[in-house]
């Protein structure tokens, strides 16, 4: 009995140690709760672990495969993914599966973009053979991978009717929730190739908005078109780091963790270049500096953890990971107050913005709750395809504020080049009229002194023998008197009418105006100063103009006539250094001024203004034009009142009565 019992005993002992040396040894595996994947017949399909696994925790890496199999404690997992709620842990994943086909069946466990301290994956087929798929840490780099995609995956096949359990080790490098899937080798090539095109296409719209924003630049300036660009740049560089085109293209031969920290490090930037757009689209710099003064707070305080994050993990100090968790809601309140700034400052595009900015919220809510729940800082909350799909909505609707700003810019700006276009065009106009009667008045200013010259001459020629008749008049000895007297009479009669015609006087239509009509003063006043500014200039006098906007009742020819003679006798007769013409209110209406420093006339010269010719000391004229003026002004109904000092100057006063000014 003993004897069998021994010989018992040794064919264990060589059976252990046969199984030892072939690593095919038997471990005790704890019965599993679920039940097997079976492989569907089609070939093309994909399997979400979650739903058909078990989970152990562990205190640390250093448990072994043999260990977590006869281990205690497997519970089935009753949610859609892997929840690691302590990244000081370490977690175990089981499943089995089982090929119901006739062929081998090819399959890809995929791990998706994972973040990991320590990852391991086995496989235990029928015969308990273990087979190690696939062994990496944060310190791996891409090349090591047995698969050259941008996730991280391992393969194993399934022979016709085969089942295998799976085992999977993850030390979490966040704690975070993870997805894990199965597919056939055929599904996982087709979404593989779906997700470089769809990244393709995403990365074509990103350069095609890059070249938006570069042409852009003349019309929304430098600093929004650079935010801009470094808001579009930092995502993309963040979406290519977070899916592992980085390290499978820039640097496969770095640590994996660097991936990480690239995409933590530009996607805080990606934040911080969408809160300075806002502050430079809307100039909130110029009408809120405090609140720009907050904005660049937060973003120094997220540029400086950044640059932490490439140095110490945050899960080394709880406070470095609390200010790390502040970084989302902090980040998208201020994004969303700027919204709200901008549209109470009626700013054209900030309801776009504003739009744009409660989009975010929602995440930046579901953060906060999430961050709560789990020791976790920004990024990982975001699954790439809902980062890339918030950039893009960001995108959309800033571009549209962009657009929506500038246009009403450029449509204020056109409207006031039309505006001002249409002022120059008027100003053109009236200086070609103003032209226009300049070589009118110029025209028959020199018919005029023709004319004035000639009848000049002819006056001479008549006053001469005129004179000559009278005095010989005196001589004859006329008993008849009154044959003197007509002989006196008819001289009389002609030499008035050679001395009145020694002049070119102003039309007279009568003693009552017909001409009369409601018009500005400056119409008239503005052409003649025009039309003697450069008279004055010439004949080094300084001309002072001051215009009034009151309204009179005259005739505006007959005025102009009245004023410009006023003004060319003082140019040509005063001797005047300093002349000016304005107007005032007085208490009998409004009074329209021309005032000389030249040398003035005497106190005789004032009373004989009613006498046609009679003319001061100084003046080589006619002595016909303070007259007409006087006459011509009655006409009107105006006052036409001249003061003068000899050696001080003169000044000529034309009333209009208060009932023909208006304001």
């Amino acid at each position: 009995m003993l004897n069998r019992v021994s010989r018992n005993l040794v064919q264990i002992v060589l059976a252990l140690m046969l199984s030892i040396l072939s690593g095919t040894l038997p471990g005790h595996t704890a019965p599993r709760d679920v039940q097997d994947i079976i492989l569907p017949e089609t070939d093309e399909y994909i399997v979400l672990l979650a739903r058909h696994s078990e989970f152990l925790v562990t205190d640390g890496p250093e448990t072994t495969l043999e260990e977590v199999r006869g281990a205690e404690g497997w519970q089935e997992n009753q949610t859609d993914g892997f929840e690691m709620r302590d990244r000081s842990k370490t977690y175990w994943i089981r499943f089995g599966v089982s090929n119901p086909k006739s062929e081998i069946e090819a399959l890809v466990l995929d791990l998706r973009a994972i973040a990991h301290d320590y990852v391991r994956a086995f496989e235990v087929d029928e015969n308990g053979k273990i087979t190690q798929l696939i062994e990496t840490d944060r310190n791996s780099p891409f090349r090591e991978r047995d698969i050259a995609a941008t996730r991280l995956n391992a393969a194993f096949a399934l022979a016709p009717g085969e089942t295998k359990d799976i085992y999977l080790q993850v030390d979490p490098y966040f704690a975070t929730r993870y997805d894990f899937v199965l597919a056939s080798e055929l599904t996982f090539r087709i979404f593989d190739q779906v997700n470089e095109d769809w990244s393709l296409f995403w990365y074509g719209g990103m350069l095609v908005v890059l070249t938006l924003a570069i042409l852009s630049l003349p019309l929304t300036g430098w600093r929004v078109t650079l935010a801009f660009i470094s808001m579009i740049s930092c995502a993309v560089i963040t979406a290519m780091a977070a899916e592992g085109v980085l390290a499978q293209y820039v640097f496969p031969e770095k640590p994996a963790r660097l991936g990480w920290h690239i995409t933590d490090f530009f996607y805080y930037h990606t934040m911080t270049s969408l809160l300075i757009v806002g502050i430079f689209l809307f100039d909130l710099k110029k009408e809120r500096p405090r609140y720009t003064v907050w904005v660049l707070g937060v973003v120094a305080y997220i540029s400086c953890l950044s640059l932490l994050s490439f140095r110490w993990n945050s899960y080394d100090s709880e406070i470095i990971l609390a200010l790390y968790r502040a970084v989302l809601p902090l980040s998208f309140l201020t994004h969303l107050t700027t919204g709200i700034l901008s549209v109470r400052l009626k700013k054209p595009g900030a309801t776009a913005l504003l739009i744009a900015s409660l989009i975010p919220l929602v995440f930046a809510v579901n953060a906060a709750l999430f961050g709560a729940a789990f020791e976790i800082p920004s990024p990982p909350v975001f699954e790439l395809a809902e980062f890339r799909n918030l950039i893009l909505i960001q995108l959309v609707v800033i571009a549209f504020a962009i657009i929506q700003r500038y246009a009403r810019i450029r449509s204020e700006r056109d409207r006031a080049l039309r505006t001002e276009l249409q002022t120059t065009q008027e100003k053109l106009s009236l200086s070609e009229e103003l032209r226009e009667s300049r070589e009118n008045y110029d025209r028959v200013k020199r018919q005029s002194e023709q004319q004035r010259e000639q009848l000049s001459v002819v006056s001479h020629d008549i006053l001469q023998p005129l004179q000559s008749l009278r005095s010989g008049l005196k001589s004859l000895n006329f008993k008849d008197e009154s044959v003197i007297q007509n002989m006196h009479d008819a001289f009389d009669y002609l030499e008035s009418l050679a001395r009145n015609s020694m002049t070119t006087p102003i039309a007279e239509t009568g003693n009552v105006p017909s001409g009369l009509e409601v018009f500005p003063l400056n119409s008239v006043t503005d052409v003649a100063y025009a039309m003697f500014k450069d008279d004055a200039e010439r004949s080094g006098v300084s001309f002072a103009y001051k215009p009034d906007d009151v309204e009179v009742k005259s005739e505006p020819i007959t005025l102009m006539r009245i004023i410009n003679n006023a003004l060319a006798n003082a140019l040509k007769h005063s001797e005047a250094s300093e002349l000016s013409l304005y107007s005032l209110p007085s208490s009998s209406g409004t009074q329209l001024v021309i005032r000389d420093n030249g040398v003035g006339m005497s106190e005789e010269d004032l009373l004989a203004l009613s006498l046609r010719h009679a003319k001061g000391e100084a003046s080589d004229g006619a002595g016909l034009g303070l007259s007409v003026m006087q006459e011509e002004c009655e006409r009107l109904g105006l006052t036409l009142d001249v003061s003068s000092q000899s050696g001080v100057g003169t000044t000529i006063a034309i009333t209009f009565p208060a009932g023909s000014a208006t304001n």
